[in-house]
């Protein structure tokens, strides 16, 4: 059995953030984690970084239920110095199955240049815009052993790749889509 690692230093809980004081947690250089969809999600500018939780006494309060989503994987969006038009939103259920509804839609009218949607897995990310609307920037990839492994756990990243790496930006407000991205071939 394989011996888990152990850190040591500070740490504080507020809501469903953990705060690491006086210094930044070492492996990722991550200043706080979000305990989120049972995950801690480290946000770090160089590095992002989940473990999934096991157990837990803690009440975990933003609380999606995948089973019927197992190629989806929600992430935290973390906001840059010079980027302050966005900020991370947490969706919830419902909007999950508009999300879904809207990338059904997406595919169905690019069929001749996007594989079948059930060939993906779907990284999100959501945010609130300068406008105060809901949106979701959504990257899908090609399922592979590699990229199933690291789906929930990593943000994949991919250069070229076609039509296996494709990102597109869902509006929940509006309901709608745009900004469809087919990578370029290699």
């Amino acid at each position: 059995m394989k011996r888990p690692k152990k850190f040591n230093g500070h740490c504080y809980l507020i809501k469903d953030t953990i705060y690491f004081k006086p210094l930044e947690f070492n492996y990722t250089n991550s200043e706080k984690a979000v305990i989120k969809n049972n995950f801690i999600e480290f946000i770090s500018k160089e590095k992002s970084f989940r473990i999934k939780i096991k157990k837990s006494a803690l009440k975990i309060e933003s609380q999606l239920d995948l089973t019927k989503f197992e190629d989806y994987a929600i992430f935290t969006y973390k906001p840059y110095d010079e980027d302050t038009d966005f900020k991370p939103y947490d969706i919830n259920q419902i909007q999950l199955k508009g999300i879904d509804m809207i990338l059904n839609k997406c595919f169905t009218e690019n069929k001749s240049k996007l594989r079948n949607k059930d060939e993906y897995l779907k990284q999100c990310i959501a945010v609130t815009n300068q406008n105060n609307e809901q949106e979701v920037w959504i990257h899908c990839y090609c399922k592979s052993p590699h990229a199933d492994r690291s789906l929930k756990y990593n943000q994949i990243k991919m250069n070229d790749g076609g039509n296996c790496n494709i990102s597109v930006k869902i509006n929940l407000t509006k309901k709608e889509y745009s900004q469809l991205i087919i990578a370029g071939l290699a």
